[in-house]
């Protein structure tokens, strides 16, 4: 007879061996899911939930999939992106924006992003490729009525959930949380019937358009025209490199006495808030946690503006105003 010793040396070897494979498969799912979002004809929405600054966005993509590289993005949006229409080829991706009479175009395999949370463009679920986290099998779980397997991968300073479809390997929810666990964004995806295109949903450009290729300038374009479009007052932006600053993120608080357009903007490798507002009408609410870090503020007066920056330093508030606004 064996000493028990060996017995139970045997059964942490079979108990491994099995906890490491069903380990693997569950990875295997997961590298298997990305592809197969990526190749199959499909028709379904992406609802995303971001908690931006003092409040939260709800961004909603129609999304058409030929199954041959090919697909089609529709937005509706609160913010400077409502009415976003993105159309890949499989060659080119173009972006068009109804605030804006030029469209952009760069290579299809290029990846944009626009701001500190949100994707610009991603038709897909995933905020992140299964080889870019240590994701990790972290057990079974139903979404949407759906059974699923759920993962987990924590990186510095963020931890990200994500569900796939058992039985169709697609995936059905991810989750983006912060070091104190609470949700960062929160994205779906929620299938629709009719998965046929007309070739013509796939044309890029119309005769004669106008084209830019700088997709950070593009950005930084629509974003202005739409705070234009949208506040009841002007905005006096001047014309300035999007490497010295570039807006992040773009709102605006409804308050008692009226709109206040709120930007996120990184400028030397820091994030400031930015104000604009009638005249004595609405003070920055710096006692709301912002992604802006520090307590400074500046106010200015322009025209029948109030304009305040709240920033780390001074020197940093001054120079943000000096950069989007010039010496006024």
């Amino acid at each position: 007879m064996r000493p028990l010793t060996v017995w139970l040396h045997i059964y942490l070897f079979i108990y491994v061996l099995t906890a490491t494979c069903a380990a693997q498969d569950g990875l295997d799912l997961l590298t298997r899911s990305a592809q197969v979002e990526g190749t199959a004809a499909a028709h379904y929405l992406r609802i995303a939930m971001y908690m931006a600054p003092g409040q939260a966005e709800t961004v909603v993509d129609e999304v058409w999939r030929d199954g041959e590289g090919r697909w089609r993005l529709e937005r509706t949006s609160d913010s400077w992106d409502n009415g976003l229409v993105a159309v890949n080829d499989g060659r080119s991706l173009v972006i068009s924006s109804p605030y804006l009479p030029v469209y952009l175009q760069v290579p299809a395999h290029v990846r944009l992003f626009g701001g500190t949370l949100r994707s610009l463009i991603n038709p897909g679920l995933f905020s992140a490729s299964p080889e870019s986290g240590a994701f990790q099998v972290h057990g079974e779980d139903t979404v949407l009525g759906k059974p699923a397997i759920m993962f987990i991968s924590r990186m510095t300073g963020t931890e990200i959930r994500r569900w796939i479809d058992k039985k169709t390997q697609m995936p059905l929810r991810e989750e983006l949380l912060d070091l104190n666990k609470k949700p960062i964004a929160v994205v779906i995806r929620r299938d629709l019937p009719g998965t046929e295109v007309p070739a013509s949903a796939f044309q890029l450009l119309p005769a004669e358009a106008k084209i830019q290729t700088n997709h950070r300038e593009w950005r930084q374009k629509a974003i202005i025209e739409w705070l234009r479009a949208k506040m009841p007052f002007s905005i006096p932006f001047r014309q300035y490199p999007v490497n010295q600053a570039e807006i992040e993120w773009v709102g605006w608080h409804q308050t008692t006495t009226g709109p206040a357009a709120v930007l996120l903007v990184r400028i030397d490798g820091e994030l400031a808030t930015m104000w604009f507002s009638t005249t004595g009408r609405s003070k920055p609410v710096v006692s709301r946690p912002l992604l802006a870090g520090g307590r400074i503020v500046i106010t200015r007066s322009i025209g029948s503006l109030d304009v305040s920056v709240v920033a780390t330093t001074e020197r940093l508030a001054t120079r943000l105003m000096r950069v989007l606004l010039g010496d006024r």
